[in-house]
């Protein structure tokens, strides 16, 4: 019951509309009763109809009991000598009048304001002005007669009430309507001008035709220019206002008895009802005439703004479409039709769901539009979605959806903008791939890589170059790459970096020394490089390095072996010299000189032999007397004893000791021990200390023949107490006992065996 009374009576939201035109109603209606048939009613000039109509057009229509209270006020305020239920009836007349033409013209359509289309104004004249008109004057002439009005007033009374509203509507309505809405008081400062002066012209001619003396030579067509101009010029609004300006001085004209409309008329009320008749077809034409232009104009409009449409919607790179609340296809632009394959004319009309939705999301996108006509609701409405479309070939692909709706004459309506995003979706999947791929390579790259800012800080590092430097990301993202560099390397890098930032060096690769977080020197091979900007501003800096220490320690192994080589092969070139000038001065002959020196060059190879086989870094003194003895033990094993622990030489000492044994053996084999057969010959050594100690070794000769002194030392004596002697740091004794010669050898040994690789080496004079 609340909703029913609150759908056809005001509410408290309408109390200003409601006082507003309640007001408006009063004044007019109360200046309309001036001029009437019958006291208190059947006036010719009735201006409140006008604001009646406009006032509900724009209020709605629970706004009438303004009119009806407006309508009785005025019976009262101006002295009516109806009875109260009579003024009563005819308010209610006047409020039928405009109410229920109005209820019907809701239903068909309504009247826009700016009554810019020829439909709007037909209503308006049709069945607001005429239909108002005949349904309230019969009403309003019935309630006089039962109030005892004479009938013979009735006739006339009747003929000015609905002349007198069907004008008001016609002349005052438009006016309120078209200047009603904002946007009709956005005028130019030349536009507000032309329209000042179209009704000043107005004026001026309606003066000149209307308050001429009787009989003039003006007539009232005269004043259709004046009428046209605001028409064509304004529309509806033009038109309304000029007509309101005409109709005051035709209405002032009618009452002085001057112009045209008074030369026929004898009485002031015939002159009025004969100026309405004349305001009535003016009015109506003028309407019509400013619809007309109005609704051509709008058209033209419309037609412009479909082909700018048309060109936007072909010329657009993303599809459009547009679907009804049906689901039928109303627009597909250029872009629809290259992308589906369905010319416009094939789509038009069609459903959607049988031209590019999945089977498998029809009752989907069904259920999808229920709701939303159903709650004005719907799920993928405003969204950006992406989802399966398929072509008129029947392939499938990705598109990109965005949905919007639309209110079409009362009627919702939804596009659709859509775009095929393969080319998108591949890009992106190949851009992922790639960021994959360049993460991993970048991640588990074997070389150390760094970005850094313009300014030297770290912005992103691998985990290579971490552990490079022993420092976390976060420790590295706090720092720059000074901090990490050898401080004797600063103040180059510092220039070489600036300028590499600053365009003057494109790429350079370098040699530098890190210090590993815990102090330790790492040498790296840097490679510099640079991102830049449009502009080309650096944005970062990318460092590539490889971890070169082992390198470098290799090349400085490298550089002490070709050290020692050198002075290696220096000693043994000396040696050798020392071998062959020592035993060229003995006496004998060339072979046997020849011989001497290819047994002690054979001696120094053994002995080179078995370095080499350890590496140059020394020998066993078992090994180093076992080969020397070697050539010797042709005799019988047993006729050689060999005799202590294992001891480890230096390389210096193994030569120096292996040449010894050969000149030993030599000696015993010619003069010896071992020129006979009884003889032999015992090899003994002790070593004291497990690290370092002294070394005693000694040769003895036993059984042989007896042994005389020489009475001068050759090369082997020379070899034994001054050579051996200086290599081994030592001392040798050589006796010659009548038993058997004996050599006594003692010499300090630091270490039993000696580290392997070079690490022990020093980079040695030479001498």
């Amino acid at each position: 019951m609340n909703v029913a009374l609150t759908s056809v009576l005001p509410g408290r939201r309408d109390a200003r509309p409601f006082l507003l035109l309640l007001a408006s109603y009063w004044i007019a209606a109360v200046i309309g009763l001036q001029w009437t048939v019958i006291p208190g009613a059947g006036t010719a000039v009735w201006p409140a109809s006008g604001i009646g109509f406009a006032g509900l057009v724009l209020g709605g229509l629970r706004l009438w009991p303004a009119i009806f209270l407006g309508r009785f006020l005025a019976a009262v305020a101006v002295g009516s000598p109806q009875p109260w239920w009579a003024d009563a009836w005819l308010a209610s007349a006047t409020t039928l009048g405009t109410l229920v033409p109005l209820i019907w013209i809701k239903r068909v359509g309504g009247v826009h304001p700016a009554m810019g289309r020829l439909r709007d104004a037909a209503r308006l004249v049709l069945v607001g002005a005429a239909g108002g008109a005949l349904l309230s004057g019969p009403l309003a002439m019935a309630g006089l007669w039962l109030a005892g009005a004479p009938l013979g007033q009735l006739a006339r009374a009747g003929a000015a009430w609905c002349l007198g509203f069907g004008v008001g509507i016609v002349v005052v309505a438009p006016v309120i309507l078209s200047w009603s809405r904002r946007r009709s008081w956005r005028l130019s400062k030349t536009a507000w001008a032309h329209l000042a002066l179209c009704l000043a012209a107005t004026a001026t001619v309606s003066i000149v035709v209307f308050l001429q003396p009787a009989g003039g030579v003006l007539r009232t067509w005269h004043v259709l220019p004046v009428l046209i101009w605001p028409a064509l010029a304004f529309s509806v609004r033009g038109a309304s206002l000029s007509l309101l300006v005409v109709s005051a001085v035709a209405l002032v004209s009618a009452m002085m008895g001057l112009g045209p409309l008074s030369e026929v008329p004898q009485t002031a009320a015939a002159r009025l009802a004969f100026t309405q008749q004349f305001l009535a077809v003016t009015s109506v034409a003028m309407l019509v005439l400013a619809s007309a232009v109005d609704e051509r104009r709008a058209k033209s409009e419309i037609a412009k703004l479909e082909a700018l449409r048309s060109a936007i919607l072909d010329a657009a790179l993303d599809c459009i479409v547009t679907i009804s609340d049906d689901d039928r296809v109303v627009e597909w632009n250029g872009a629809c039709e290259r992308t589906f394959g369905y010319r416009r004319e094939e789509a038009v009309g069609r459903a959607l769901t049988e031209l590019i939705v999945p089977p498998e999301h029809v009752e989907a996108h069904r259920r999808g539009m229920e709701r939303f006509l159903a709650t004005g609701q719907g799920p993928v409405i405003g969204r950006r979605l992406e989802l399966e479309a398929i072509r008129a070939d029947g392939r499938r692909f990705p598109v990109e959806l965005a949905i919007h709706a639309i209110d079409v004459d009362g009627r919702p309506h939804f596009t659709a903008y859509l775009r095929d995003i393969t080319d998108q979706k591949q890009a992106r999947a190949d851009a992922l791939e790639s960021e994959q791929r360049l993460r991993a390579t970048y991640e588990h790259a074997f070389a150390g890589i760094a970005e850094v800012s313009p300014e030297g800080r770290f912005l992103r590092v691998n985990e290579r170059f971490c552990g490079l430097v022993g420092y976390s990301r976060d420790e590295l993202s706090s720092r720059t790459i000074w901090d990490i560099s050898h401080p004797d390397d600063h103040v180059e890098e510092r220039e070489r970096f600036r300028r590499h930032m600053a365009g003057e060096i494109e790429v350079y690769t370098v040699g530098e020394r890190y210090l590993h977080k815990n102090g330790q020197v790492v040498w790296v091979e840097l490679a510099a490089s640079r991102v830049v900007d449009d502009l080309g501003q650096p944005l970062y800096g990318i460092r590539v390095v490889h971890d070169v220490s082992q390198r470098r320690r290799w090349e400085q192994q490298q550089l002490l072996l070709i050290n020692e080589l050198n002075h290696r092969v220096k000693n043994t070139l000396a040696t050798v010299q020392s071998i062959v000038a020592q035993t060229t001065r003995l006496s004998g002959s060339p072979a046997e000189i020849r011989a001497r020196i290819e047994g002690r060059l054979l001696a120094l190879s053994e002995a080179h032999n078995l370095l080499t086989r350890e590496n140059w870094e020394g020998a066993d003194l078992r090994e180093i007397i076992e080969r020397a003895i070697a050539p010797f033990r042709a005799s019988g094993d047993h006729r050689i004893r060999v005799q202590g622990g294992s001891v480890r030489l230096s390389p210096r000492q193994a030569v120096a000791l292996s040449m010894a044994l050969h000149e030993l053996g030599t000696n015993a084999v010619k003069y010896g021990a071992l020129s006979g057969d009884a003889g032999w010959v015992e090899v003994l050594w002790t070593f004291a200390g497990p690290g370092g100690g002294t070394l005693a070794l000694e040769w003895r000769e036993a059984g042989g023949p007896r042994v005389a002194a020489p009475t001068s030392r050759g090369f082997g004596s020379r070899l034994l107490e001054r050579g051996l002697a200086q290599d081994l740091e030592g001392e040798v004794e050589l006796n010659f006992d009548p038993e058997g010669v004996v050599c006594r050898i003692t010499a300090p040994i630091t270490r039993e065996t000696a580290p392997h690789g070079y690490d022990h080496l020093q980079a040695p004079a030479l001498d």
